[in-house]
């Protein structure tokens, strides 16, 4: 769900499809984006997930490409609307789309 909230979220800068690559990257044009870790809590019933989008810059890997969204975009991305977009996607994705159309929308995604 975070994925494809992250996903959606990057396309309305980027106007490119964003690739995800299980089991936790996403990927801008042949580059790695961004990535996800889950953490769960073995004394608590709770969940941490840490999401890392390059926006801004990304690092330069020898033999790795990157991206980072500012590459893609028509003009700079301000930090603050896309973590409330993203926000907002996901909670769609999380509360109120069914688990089968979650996991084909996934499904379609997967480079």
């Amino acid at each position: 769900m975070a994925a494809i909230a992250a996903a959606e979220t990057i396309e309305l800068w980027s106007e490119r499809p964003v690739i995800i690559e299980p089991p936790n990257d996403l990927y801008l044009d042949g580059g790695k984006l961004g990535g996800f870790l889950l953490e769960t809590s073995n004394g608590w019933d709770f969940q941490v997930l840490g999401i890392g989008i390059n926006v801004l810059s990304a690092p330069r890997i020898e033999g790795y490409p990157t991206a980072a969204l500012n590459q893609f975009a028509k003009s700079p991305v301000p930090l603050a609307e896309l973590a409330a977009e993203f926000l907002n996607r996901f909670e769609t994705w999380y509360l109120k789309v069914p688990l089968e159309a979650v996991a084909r929308m996934f499904a379609g995604r997967v480079g």
